[in-house]
């Protein structure tokens, strides 16, 4: 008995760019995340985002005027809902490339 394993579209852009002797870029973010707490998620008015537990001070996130506590909603328009998703959405994210980011910071919500 045989599985057929499927390719995910970032595992076959990677096959594809190797094969093309491209450079292979993975976007950084430059922050550490974390899923909200019942109350950080109360005060941002809806379930779902990621809590920015902490910057590097030159990184993309700070330049992009996030910080610490900023609960972000959306990645160029997807919304996010937790960690791990967000980390693969920048991952994705061509280094360089300016992104939409939707955040809520003391209740109000804001886009970059």
């Amino acid at each position: 008995v045989g599985f057929a394993t499927p390719l995910t579209d970032a595992k076959r852009r990677l096959i594809e760019r190797l094969a093309a002797g491209q450079p292979i870029e993975y976007g950084y973010l430059g922050a550490m995340v974390r899923t909200p707490t019942p109350a950080e998620r109360d005060r941002a008015g809806r379930p779902g985002g990621v809590v920015v537990q902490r910057l590097e001070s030159d990184g993309p996130a700070a330049r992009a005027s996030l910080n610490v506590g900023d609960v972000v909603l959306s990645w160029g328009g997807q919304s996010v809902w937790a960690p791990g998703q967000l980390a693969e959405l920048v991952g994705q994210t061509p280094s360089g490339t300016r992104i939409p980011i939707a955040y809520i910071r003391q209740g109000k919500r804001t886009e970059t």
